[in-house]
């Protein structure tokens, strides 16, 4: 069985086009960096991620930050909404960041409309 440090590099889907150029039509990460940037779902733990992954892989960075940035709008939520609005918004929350973490388990990457700019302001 293959260690999971050597399973850290990206690999990439190429198309070859007749005139032999390479085009990368999509980026598909594996190995390790997929289980941590699932990970980065689970609430708390992508301040962690943040903080001890970041120089790692740009792909764990983009799904840790959209996650913290989930966080942070859920404690928001926790705050600011009042009675049932708050179990409600946060349901929602956690159904996005769940999805989140399938595509990062999937190795792809998925952009939350307005999240994603937001997380993408953050720098590290």
């Amino acid at each position: 069985m293959p260690n999971l440090a050597d399973l850290t590099s990206k690999a990439k889907e190429k198309l070859t086009l007749s005139s032999n150029e390479e085009v990368v039509v999509a980026e598909k990460y594996e190995g390790s960096d997929k289980v941590i940037a699932c990970l980065a779902y689970v609430y708390f733990v992508s301040a962690a991620v943040l903080l001890l992954r970041h120089d790692n892989s740009e792909f764990v960075r983009f799904h840790a930050k959209q996650a913290f940035v989930l966080l942070i709008i859920a404690l928001l939520v926790l705050l600011i909404a009042p009675g049932t609005w708050k179990y409600g918004l946060n349901g929602a929350l956690f159904l996005v960041a769940l999805y989140g973490a399938v595509r990062a388990f999937q190795g792809r990457r998925w952009t939350v409309p307005y999240f994603t700019s937001i997380a993408n302001s953050i720098e590290i």
